[in-house]
């Protein structure tokens, strides 16, 4: 049985979770709550869970220092929150699930299903440590991508373009290595930063670092610095032409 901890400092936000994992989940087995980082790092101490529902903003702190007073625990978390715009980024980076408040019942069933299921509990915390160092220094430069065979923690700068492969996206690195991703081109256009990347088409997003120059010929294209040339559809046309000259 797994066993958890509900820590948020709204009282009906703890009912709601415990409600759902009474009804969703029996054989989990609820430790109790906490209200606060203080009273969340003595509980956690105390019957020492196996994750734990952790809402971000707490009264007397965050949940982010939580995770950092156990980083050397192995303390698998699910968070929640409402609305730290910065944390969700970090979070999608990462690749690690968190439900946004009000909480849908989709997303929680499928956050504790992952919680219950996943047997490599060092791909989590590494992907853990990378959130938590991007959170406290609040500069996102990596992107944490599941593979078929792992997981891959790619610097920003390193990535040349993305192209679209169906359901499924292809990342080119600088050092012509090609990473498949099971993520769409649309997930990492709402990723990516704009100041730094560009869809130029249906089918392709370009670093914009490795952008060498534009080509207005045979209906537009990028020419990039290992001498790829990526397509402009006709709708983009304009619009990349914008942000290259501002470059």
């Amino acid at each position: 049985m797994k066993r958890t901890l509900i820590i948020d400092d709204e009282a009906d936000a703890r009912l709601l979770i415990q409600n759902l994992i009474k009804k969703y989940f029996p054989e989990i087995g609820i430790l109790g709550e906490a209200a606060s980082k203080s009273e969340a790092i003595e509980k956690i101490e105390l019957f020492r869970p196996d994750f734990v529902f952790l809402d971000i903003n707490l009264g007397d702190g965050n949940g982010f220092e939580v995770m950092d007073y156990f980083k050397n625990n192995h303390l698998q978390c699910i968070f929640t929150t409402a609305y730290d715009e910065f944390a969700i980024r970090a979070f999608r980076y990462n690749a690690i699930d968190y439900l946004l408040k009000p909480i849908a019942i989709e997303e929680f069933q499928s956050a504790v299903n992952k919680v219950l299921s996943n047997s490599d509990t060092s791909l989590i915390f590494s992907k853990m440590d990378n959130l938590m160092d991007q959170i406290s220094t609040k500069n996102i430069n990596r992107i944490t991508i599941n593979t078929h065979d792992g997981l891959s923690i790619i610097k920003l700068t390193d990535i040349v373009r993305i192209e679209a492969d169906g359901n499924y996206s292809t990342i080119f690195l600088n050092s012509k290595e090609k990473i498949l991703a099971s993520k769409s081109l649309k997930e990492f256009e709402e990723l990516l930063p704009e100041s730094s990347f560009c869809r130029t088409h249906q089918s392709h997003i370009v670093g914009l670092n490795f952008v060498k120059k534009m080509i207005k010929d045979d209906g537009g294209y990028l020419l990039m610095e290992n001498g790829e040339k990526v397509i402009i559809s006709r709708r983009k046309k304009e619009e990349v032409l914008q942000i290259i000259s501002k470059m």
